[in-house]
């Protein structure tokens, strides 16, 4: 693996931190931020009756950081894995079905969103580029800063999906990787898969 200079990600985190700080006071009122979340979810289920794709049921075990090959449990149904984890690693061959189960979860929580409710971000991680992590995130939210979606994501009410850290551009694969350690240590309690 190739070493990243610590200067490029102390850049990034202080122009992302400056810029943050000037947008912080001009956080957008509630109602604008549901309607650009709701806007969003109507794309993601327009993009449901494009798809002529069947979607057939993954089934996978559950294994824990702690478990040994003899505490692997019997298979189950990936969404019902995904439902009851907070944090989840989807692994599996190409071609497996591992972005359709992704997006069959999106898909889902779209159509049942209620406001206050959990909604889903997916987000292809082929299209990561050198703006990063939170950049991407927020393309799927024109409109919208990091301080409107901040506190969501922290919560858990925003459920971050990641798709295809594999299919990321090979030579941003680092910056990405250390982007999602970064998202996972500076919001301990946000849901992502």
């Amino acid at each position: 693996t190739r070493e990243i200079p610590r200067f490029y990600f102390h850049e990034r985190y202080q122009n992302f931190l400056s810029t943050w700080k000037a947008k912080a006071a001009h956080k957008h009122p509630k109602s604008f931020i549901n309607e650009r979340v709701q806007c969003y979810l109507s794309q993601l289920k327009a993009m449901n009756g494009e798809d002529e794709i069947i979607f057939i049921p993954l089934h996978a075990k559950r294994i824990n950081d702690r478990d040994t090959p003899s505490q692997f449990k019997k298979t189950e149904n990936v969404l019902k894995i995904l439902d009851e984890e907070p944090r989840v690693v989807l692994l599996g061959d190409p071609g497996s079905g591992k972005s359709k189960c992704l997006y069959q979860k999106a898909i889902s929580l779209a159509n049942n969103w209620e406001f206050n409710k959990t909604w889903p971000l997916l987000i292809s991680l082929y299209d990561y580029s050198e703006s990063g992590l939170r950049s991407l995130l927020l393309k799927q939210l024109p409109g919208l800063y990091w301080v409107d979606i901040e506190a969501d994501i922290n919560s858990g009410k925003i459920l971050l999906i990641l798709d295809g850290l594999n299919e990321c551009p090979s030579k941003l694969y680092e910056y990405c990787h250390q982007d999602i350690v970064f998202l996972l240590r500076d919001y301990p309690t946000a849901n992502i898969i």
